[in-house]
């Protein structure tokens, strides 16, 4: 009698498993000449739900390039890149270190911001910290919002203080998320300049093939 030929038995698909894919970076993606610069944008808030670019570039001090609504990219509000590569010290108060931006608010309330928009839908991580750069003693308000809704918040209270944030979310293409710096509790935006530094991870979605597992042959019972 010939052997019955086995069935094979195909197990479940794998769960898909996230990969990391292409990697932004607010420091090293800065430009001087483009605003918004493809997913970032730097600008100023006078609300949660409001944001306005920066119309003004320059380099008001050696080695630091800047954004902001003053002529030449004078502060404030502002934010600025030290492009030396080494810190930097400068306006007698500010010590700002390269893989940091420096956002700095303005006496009016408004809020410095840097702006990340998804640019396909997909799941993100970012990572970064804020810091405090005056040598004075930082005072400021550090806050992440969602689409104009706030999913993080903390303070950067002295030289050197850090709040440092690690949120993996799911988005959109075209949501946005941004990264704001205001005067704090004190209500005073004198000496509150404030480092920050954002990586985003995007993941793509790998697919396993799934796996064929033969099923045993099983030889016919004698008759």
């Amino acid at each position: 009698t010939p052997t019955p030929t086995p069935i094979p038995t195909v197990n479940p698909t794998p769960i898909p498993t996230p990969i990391p894919g292409v990697i932004y970076n607010a420091v090293n993606d800065f430009s001087l000449t483009a605003n918004p610069n493809g997913v970032w944008t730097f600008g100023t808030k006078v609300s949660n739900s409001s944001f306005t670019p920066y119309t003004s570039s320059g380099q008001p001090w050696n080695g630091i390039s800047v954004w902001s609504n003053n002529p030449g990219g004078t502060c404030c509000d502002m934010v600025a890149k030290n492009t030396t590569g080494t810190t930097q010290n400068y306006a007698g108060v500010i010590t700002q270190t390269a893989d940091l931006l420096n956002l700095h608010p303005n006496g009016n309330g408004n809020k410095a911001a840097v702006r990340w928009t998804a640019p396909a839908t997909g799941t993100y991580q970012f990572q970064g910290r804020f810091q405090g750069l005056d040598t004075v003693g930082t005072t400021t308000d550090a806050t992440i919002l969602r689409n104009g809704n706030s999913i993080w918040a903390n303070n950067v209270n002295g030289f050197g203080a850090q709040a440092s944030y690690d949120l993996t979310l799911a988005l959109t293409a075209g949501e946005t998320i941004e990264f704001t710096v205001g005067w704090g509790g004190n209500n005073n935006a004198n000496n509150d300049s404030t480092g920050l530094a954002i990586t985003v991870n995007s993941f793509v979605t790998a697919t396993p093939i799934p796996t064929i597992t033969p099923t045993p042959t099983v030889n016919p019972t004698p008759i």
